[in-house]
Formats: structure tokens, sequence, C-alpha cells
């Protein structure tokens, strides 16, 4: 660093020798210019420190956790304590069946009807025959008439009905009218009405209801009114909730209203009486005549109006009981059930029966007596059951067995463990009786414990291994890692020993890996690893699978599982040997390994160090004089670095501005001397580093950033932002990180361009 000596002996050798200065005829002090350097920065980021820091993660109790070598970080290996020994005896038997229900129901009880009724109520009906001939060809008024008819209908005959409680269901079962008026005149009141032809009893109440007894109704509309000469309109008679007999008649009844007004007036006319024989004028005489007052509205007397005709069409699609009393015909209905038999244990191709029953119990509610067969095709045999109809209310219920002592159950393909049985139901026909459509047959199949004597298939059995914890707190990596990273390839093997003792029976080693958050979440795995003799086992996870629970980023690795029989060729066994291995599961370990070849998301994870730069008297003075001209930062960055990002020298005066609990006060004292990105390396194929980037730092000072060089110390922070490997030409983004060799550089000085002043200098 240039001393204030320095610069005066500077000044008087420059004197002396004349440099940089000429003397005039009239002495002047004199000045010239000079540079010297302030050294800013040399700082050297090695990849080294960031496995450093993974190598400090440890777990709750302390121990350290992972650990690099070279290039590639290693999960310490834990082991599992000794367990006890285990072992697995299969017997020849299978648990009992779980308990299953069959329904058999009646199902809605639908009256297809599909049928279309026409009425026609002429007018001649209600118009007599001796005032037609009388008036015929006139006009008259037609006066107010009151009519009524009634037309009869079936229901449900064909298909044999007598009765039925129709079901409730809201837009169905109804019947509809289409009703035309083609009378001249308007009709009041217009109903149609359903009503019993014969007596019948009502399902809902129990009363005896007398023939013409109502049953549903219907006006025009909702509220009675005229209905219109020419008009059509629908009227809905809805059935549901209500009991409909077989036999029923519909009645349709209103009323007209006149036609053409009935008063009169008198009109007096002058009439010719005849003609005056001296003159030979007409001769008028004054008449009085009654006439009716308006005849515009009255109505000719013919055929066509005597033909005029309130019509009516009736239409009924289908109804729905859910209670009738009918002829029952025959009923056939059919059903197939699985009992489940696939047991990891034990798999039959035949099995010879030491014991085993299978259990029928049967309730009917059904009206009619049932027979009911039963099909077992696994075991080649069936079972009839004759089951009579309930009584009143009173249920009737009935227990068949099927014991299969002795018989074979049989399966060809020992991929389907299934126990089949089919049921038939079939009904007696019956001449009346009441049926609803809640009726049903309710059979429960179950069985008791099912013991083999001889089976051919092969055995299962299984053990639980030791569930075996390994801490992997990768969430616990260099902030602003821990949740970009994805490694490209992570190699995980599972090592474990088996000391299977005398047994010969191959196993299989079922591990089922979890990594865990401890947020709850959750990423596994199965793989199988087969036994033969007792060794130790390493189980190489397949690479894909072990790359996805590590890029998970799990808080731990759970190891567990099972170790079961190998199912192997189809044997025969028999009752009475037993079937067994055993051993131990022991020294499981956990080995991963992940090669610094990955890929980052955009992420922000900043590096760096602050230093102390102190700045002499001699120049901080120089600078308070305005004697510096000129202040040019140069330098270079040297990148051995896979990601991209950028380099930046910070300057402050006040040491606790790079703080991170830092006041906004003292943030506002740094300012930026150098922001630029960091050069890209060139990189092989596989993501690594075929030689550094290189990029010089040129910057020239604004002199409103001179003042910082007027304090001594200054603090100076070179900073590294690394971001996302996705960039040119490396578009897949895989990197590969060689911490002993890759690194980044940024150096900096300050070129300072000064003027010196002789009588400043030596005031």
């Amino acid at each position: 660093m240039l001393k204030r000596t320095d610069v005066v002996v500077l000044l008087l050798v420059s004197m002396v020798f004349g440099i940089g200065c000429s003397v005039p005829n009239e002495p002047e002090a004199p000045t010239w210019d000079t540079q010297f350097v302030i050294p800013i920065a040399d700082y050297t980021y090695e990849f080294e420190e960031m496995l450093e820091e993974v190598s400090d993660i440890k777990d709750e109790d302390g121990n350290q956790v992972l650990f690099a070598e070279g290039d590639t970080l290693f999960v310490i290996q834990y082991d599992t304590e000794r367990p006890e020994r285990f072992e697995v005896y299969q017997k020849l038997e299978m648990d009992p069946l779980v308990k299953e229900s069959y329904r058999q129901e009646i199902g809605d009880i639908v009256i297809d009807l599909e049928e279309r009724n026409d009425a026609s109520f002429p007018f001649r009906d209600v118009y007599s025959q001796e005032d037609f001939e009388k008036q015929q060809g006139e006009k008259r008024p037609i006066p107010a008439i009151t009519f009524e008819d009634t037309t009869g209908l079936a229901i449900g005959r064909e298909q044999n009905f007598y009765r039925m409680l129709i079901e409730e269901k809201e837009g169905a079962n109804e019947i509809k009218f289409h009703l035309h008026n083609g009378l001249p005149v308007d009709i009041a009141n217009l109903a149609v009405l359903l009503l019993s032809e014969k007596g019948y009893e009502d399902f809902v109440t129990g009363e005896q209801k007398p023939p013409m007894s109502f049953i549903s109704g219907g006006y025009v509309t909702d509220v009675p009114r005229e209905m219109r000469a020419g008009e059509y309109v629908e009227v809905v008679l809805p059935l549901y909730g209500k009991t409909i007999p077989r036999d029923v008649v519909f009645k349709i009844e209103g009323y007209t209203r006149q036609r053409g007004s009935m008063t009169t007036v008198d009109t007096t006319f002058s009439i010719p009486v005849g003609v005056n024989p001296a003159t030979g004028e007409v001769v008028y005489q004054d008449t009085t005549v009654t006439l009716p007052a308006d005849t515009d509205d009255w109505v000719e007397i013919n055929e066509e109006l005597l033909d005029a005709s309130i019509t009516m069409e009736m239409m009924v699609s289908k109804l729905e009981a859910e209670k009738v009393e009918a002829r029952i015909p025959a009923q056939y209905s059919f059903d197939e059930n699985t009992f489940d038999l696939r047991n990891p244990q034990m798999t039959i191709q035949s099995a010879k029966l030491a014991q085993g029953k299978l259990l029928f119990d049967i309730s009917s509610y059904m009206p009619v007596d049932t027979e009911i067969m039963i099909d077992l095709p696994e075991f080649g045999r069936t079972k009839t059951i004759h089951v009579p109809k309930k009584q009143g209310e009173q249920i009737t219920t009935k227990t068949a067995i099927m014991d299969f002592t002795g018989e074979t159950l049989s399966f060809p393909d020992t991929s389907r463990q299934e126990l089949t049985y089919r049921v038939e139901v079939v009904t007696s026909e019956e001449e009346r009786a009441v049926m609803s459509n809640e009726d049903f047959i309710d059979i429960n199949v179950r069985s008791d414990l099912f013991v083999i004597d001889e089976l051919t298939g092969y055995l299962g059995g299984k053990h639980d291994i030791p569930v075996m914890t390994q801490e992997i707190p990768l969430g616990d990596m260099p902030e602003g890692l821990e949740d970009g990273i994805s490694f490209k390839e992570v190699r995980l093997d599972v090592q474990f020993y088996v000391d299977m003792g005398a047994s010969d029976v191959p196993m299989t080693a079922h591990l089922e890996i979890t990594g865990k958050k401890e947020d709850g979440r959750t990423k596994g795995f199965v793989v199988e690893e087969p036994i033969s003799k007792s060794d130790t086992y390493i189980v190489d996870i397949p690479s894909e699978k072990a790359t996805e629970l590590v890029n998970f980023m799990p808080d731990s690795i759970q190891v567990g599982g099972y170790v079961s029989m190998m199912k192997g060729e189809l044997s025969t066994f028999s009752a009475g040997s037993g079937f067994q291995f055993g051993g131990t599961v022991e020294d499981i370990r956990v080995s991963l390994m992940m090669p610094l070849i990955f890929r980052l998301r955009p992420i922000s994870m900043t590096i760096g160090e602050v230093e102390e730069v102190e700045i002499e008297e001699a120049v901080r003075e120089l600078f308070e004089r305005d004697d510096v001209k000129k202040v040019c930062l140069l330098g270079e960055i040297d990148n051995r670095n896979p990601l991209s990002g950028r380099g930046l020298v910070l300057i402050s005066t006040d040491p606790t501005s790079f703080d991170s609990t830092a006041t906004l006060a003292a943030r506002a004292k740094i300012d930026t001397l150098v922001n630029m990105d960091l050069p890209q390396p060139r990189f092989y194929e596989d993501g690594s580093i075929a030689e550094k980037g290189t990029a010089a730092v040129s910057v020239v000072l604004d002199s409103s950033d001179f003042d910082h060089f007027e304090h001594s110390p200054v603090f100076i922070k070179t900073e590294v932002a690394l971001d996302n490997t996705d960039v040119a030409p490396n578009e897949e983004g895989w990197v590969f990180i060689n911490p002993s060799e890759d690194f980044i550089n940024i150096k900096l000085r300050a070129d300072v361009e000064v003027r010196l002043d002789v009588d400043r200098l030596t005031e």
C-alpha cells in the first residue's frame, strides 16, 4: 500500500529528473499524474467445502450420518440388534369360511298395461230428438245442460292381479287423460273420477270398501274452471299409495253454459196493407212485433251439431306395485357366489378332507313354497332343499348341512383358489296369494374348520423381518440444495445375514423399503430375494427405484418385510408330517451411495465470505482531497463449476451489513462493485467439466462510490449465487461435481489514478 512518505519521495525524484513535469518562466508548484493499486478480493470456493458441510449432518443422537469419499456421498451404515430365532409351522387346515349371505327378492312388481281407451259423449245424448225435429235448420240458443257418463275398465285382469298397492314414485304410477271439448259451448267443473266397480279390501287401512268407492279424481286444472269450446286439456289421476282393485270405472261429469240470449224486444214496423185505388199509392200500417234481443250467438240446429262431442283419451303405460293379490305363477332365479380361499401359506390343487362341513341357514319370507338347489362344482356335489311358504307373518326357517368328510376338493387351475356355490330358487305356483315386493328368501352360508388329510399343492409360511430404520436427513443438506437437487443415479443395497439352522426349505425374503419424511409422507417399494442356505445376502436395489427414493429426500429409510417359504413345484403332503423352517435374520445394513452427478431445479444458493481491508491514511487523504481522478476495478473470474450463477463483489463501511440479522440501515450501506454472470465451462457428454470458464472483470467506478475509500477498514464480501443446471450446452441439466478439482475463483484489484500537487503534498 502506498504511504505518505513514499508519495513525497516520488515527488522529489520527479522534480530532480524532470519526470512528468516542466519548469515555466515563473516557477509554479509542479503537478503530475500517477497511479497505484489497491487489492480488493481474491476468493476461491472449492466444492470440497460442500461435502464438508454434508459430512457434518448428524442424527438426533449426534452420530454422523453422511460422509464423502472422492466424488460420492455415502450413508453411515447401522446394524440392527440380533433378533430372536423364529419358526413357522404349517398346519394342513383351512380356517372357517367367512359367513356369506345370499338373498333372492321378488323385486319390483310391474303391471305393463300399454292400454289406450277412448270415450265420446256426443251432444245428441243431451238434446231431445223432438226439439231437433221442430227446430232443424233454425238458429236457436243452446240452453244449459248437466251431463255425466261412466265407462268401465279392467286393470291387470290378463296379468292375474286382483288388487294392488301402487308404489310411491314421484312422476310415475298415474293415469293421464286428454280431453277435447268439441261442443259449441263452454263446460264448467269438468271432472274425471276413478271408482271401484266392486267391493274390495284396502291394503293400507284394511277397510272393506263398498262398490263405487272413490279412488282418485282430477279436475281440468287444480282450480275448477270452464273448459272453452274447442279446447284440449290434460287431466292426471295420481294412483301412488292407493289400493287399486282389478275392476274400476271412470266417470266424467260437468255442465254446459247457455249459449245465446233468450230475451226479446217489441219493435214497431210500418207494413203495406193495400193500394189506394184513387191514387195507386201503397198504404202502410204500424204493427208491433216481438223479436229476439240478439241472434248473433245462436247456433243452427243440424246433424253436425248433434254429432259434436266431448272426447276422452285415457293413457296407461305401466304401474309399479309394492304389494299385490294375484295368482302367482312359478318363478325361477339363479345366483352364483364364491368363497375366496387364497392363503399365502397354502396353495391347493387337490385336498382330501378329514373334516369339513358347509351349513346353509335359510329363512323364507315368501308366500309360496320354494325349492332351493345348491351346487358346489369343486366338490362335485348338489343338494335340493324344500322350503314351505310362510304362514301369516311367521317366517319359515331351515338349516341344511353338507358334510364333506372324506371328499376331495379340487382346483385343476391352481391360480384360482375359489370355492363356488350356485343357488337356484324355484317357487311353486299358487292359485291366489298376497305378495310384497319386499318378500325374499335369505340364505346364509358358513363352514366349520376344514382339516386336510392329504394335500397336493405347495405350502407357504412367513415370518416378519425385524424393522430397521436408517436416518438419512437429506433435508439438512446445505441451504438451497435440499429442495432442488435430483441425483441422476443412486446405488442402494440392503445386506442381511440369515441363519436357517437345519431347515432345508427354500425361502424368499420380501424386503419392504420405505422412505419417510418428518411430515408423514412416504414413498416405498418391495423387492424379493431367494434364500436357500445360511449366508450373507446383499440385495442390489434396482437403480431407478433407489434413485426415485433418494430424490424424495427422505429423513429416514425403513427396511422391514418378511421371510416366507418359497413356492416351488407341486408336492403331496399328508397330515401328521410337520413342515417348518426357522432361523434368524440379522445384521441388516443399508448401503447408500450417491455419486455427485445431479440436476438442480431453479434454486437460490449463496456462498461467499467477508474480508476486512485496511486503507492507509495517505490513500484515504487522496480520496478526501479529491485527488483521485479514476478508479478501475480489474480482475478475472475462473469458473470450474457446472452450476450457472453470478459472481458479486460487495463493499460496506459497516461490519454488520452482511449479517443475516443486519438492520435495514446497515444493509443500506452496501454497494455492489461487481455483478456479472459466471463464465460457463465446457462440458463432456457425461456432464463433467472439460475446461474451466474464464472471464475478465473491468469496471470503472462512479465517483459517488469513492467515499468508501475514505474509511478504514472497509469490508468486502465476495459472493457466488448459484442457480439451476439447465444451461446450454448442457440441455438435459445433468452435471458432475468433482470435489477435488471443481472451484470458483474471483480476483479483483482497484487501479487508482491520481493527480499529485507538490504544494498540497508539502503543506
